[in-house]
């Protein structure tokens, strides 16, 4: 049941973000105003989100990892409060407690699984392909 919440609201904030990422914000023709950062292609387009820089394959990248691995971390620490919550809501049900305890575990389970994706695609995207002209750091 908990599992099922949690894949319902995974999937609305992702398709809330993607679908901000990629709209540009409603820029009126007559007011001479460009879409774009600063008004330079080269810099990047300007989406709801903020600027999305295109100057380059490596800062696309890195901004994209970025704001994944953010949002990977908001969703982790809400859960992590709803849990918490309904551990400290369950008034001595076995359920409610342990259902809790489900939802903190797979929390802290998938930041961990973030973490390590991260620190696998810089080992092996760095150190071992040498893609660090792809955008990624070393």
């Amino acid at each position: 049941m908990t599992f099922r919440l949690v894949k319902r609201v995974f999937l609305i904030v992702s398709t809330i973000i993607v679908s901000f990422l990629f709209v540009p914000p409603y820029i009126p023709v007559s007011s001479g105003n460009s879409p774009f950062c600063g008004g330079n292609p080269a810099e990047g387009v300007s989406t709801a989100l903020g600027c999305l820089k295109t100057g380059s394959i490596r800062d696309f990248t890195n901004q994209i990892l970025a704001w994944a691995a953010g949002l990977g971390a908001g969703i982790a620490f809400l859960i992590i409060v709803y849990g918490g919550f309904q551990i400290a809501t369950a008034a001595g049900d076995p359920k409610r407690v342990k259902g809790g305890q489900e939802l903190i575990a797979t929390a802290l389970g998938a930041l961990a699984l973030i973490v390590l994706a991260v620190v696998a695609l810089n080992f092996v995207g760095v150190r071992i392909l040498d893609l660090s002209g792809l955008g990624f750091n070393v």
